[in-house]
């Protein structure tokens, strides 16, 4: 049998390194990790007017006195503003039009990553 080395070629005339369908392989198994990263971080979820009998989990948001504020603790019946398990995300009245954050897009990139909210 006679080996050829010319790299084979697609239906559409192009040819293709016979090495890329491992490095497809590595590629998938890389992507696959970081979808199942990016799955396992608290997700953002809205939890509505905040209930001193519910439980809050990081990463879940309420809104109490017209603001709105993100869970960085698991607790149950502490009241936004009163601890550490709660941090300020948007700030009632004429200040929440001027909050830096008001891009929706930018505060999820932030609160993900667990930075300060300005």
């Amino acid at each position: 049998m006679r080996y050829d080395r010319t790299p084979p070629t697609r239906r559409d005339g192009v040819e293709r390194d016979r090495g890329a369908d491992e490095g497809d392989h590595q590629g998938v198994r890389l992507l696959q990790k970081r979808v199942a990263e990016l799955e396992a971080r608290p997700a953002m979820k809205y939890e509505g007017v905040s209930d001193a009998e519910k439980v809050y989990r990081v990463g879940d948001f309420v809104t109490d006195g017209g603001s709105l504020w993100h869970c960085s603790d698991t607790n149950i019946g502490v009241r936004p503003g009163s601890s550490d398990a709660w941090r300020l995300a948007v700030k009632r009245g004429t200040g929440a039009a001027r909050h830096p954050h008001r891009d929706l897009a930018q505060f999820i990139a932030v609160a993900a990553r667990g930075d300060e909210l300005a």
